[in-house]
């Protein structure tokens, strides 16, 4: 249980371990916890295909950090159609993506990994990212209808839309909700049928550190 969702991204730390003494395997849990769409701990052939695409936006896009320039050249290569992304699109992603870690000027590669992917599902809504928001019912039907991988499902998005109580969400919301569902699956897979957590309880737990800024 010491993984938590505040591990994604350059700010997580152990007290017992110093910034010096972290190296390739503590940056290898990162980026796998990012790509796991299943959640099964594992890369598969559709993750390892996304961590590939991201890898070459971040070549192509990215210095030492992505910064929000980076960020919009890189989107518009991990988008399925490759479309032109505004800059407005751009910047709505980059605030979801700062609110997961501590450096606000520019992303690690493990947090724009995940937000890179979510902004790939959330743009084959066709909805902008920057003031779109999208319903239970055309974001259900729109998965059912598509061939792509994502990290939410229909359960998960019934789940979600219930514990929101929301009619409609906008992409920070959409973004906090499924990470969010996911790591509550991944705590109650955990937990197995000793602890019963609902979603409800979780959010409620997880509030103040998982709301983005």
């Amino acid at each position: 249980m010491k993984k938590t969702f505040e591990g994604f991204g350059t700010h997580e730390s152990d007290p017992d371990e110093g910034e010096a003494e972290k190296g390739d395997d503590w940056n290898a849990k990162q980026v796998l916890l990012a790509v796991d769409r299943d959640l099964d701990g594992k890369m598969n052939l559709a993750e390892y295909l996304m961590m590939r695409r991201a890898i070459i936006g971040w070549h192509e896009c990215a210095q030492e950090t992505m910064n929000r320039a980076g960020l919009r050249c890189s989107l518009s290569l991990i988008t399925n159609d490759h479309r032109n992304v505004d800059q407005s699109e751009a910047d709505a992603v980059f605030l979801v993506a700062t609110s997961l870690q501590d450096n606000k000027n520019g992303l690690s590669f493990p947090v724009y990994l995940m937000v890179a992917d979510l902004f790939r599902t959330f743009s084959s809504f066709d909805v902008p990212a920057d003031n779109g928001y999208i319903n239970q019912r055309t974001l259900i039907r729109s998965l059912n209808e598509s061939d792509l991988p994502h990290r939410i499902s229909e359960p998960a998005a019934k789940a979600i839309f219930a514990a929101t109580g929301q009619e409609e969400i906008n992409f920070a919301t959409f973004c906090f909700a499924v990470i969010t569902y996911n790591r509550w699956f991944m705590y109650a897979q955990t937990l197995g049928s000793k602890v019963f957590l609902n979603l409800d309880e979780f959010l409620a737990l997880m509030h103040d550190s998982l709301v983005p800024d």
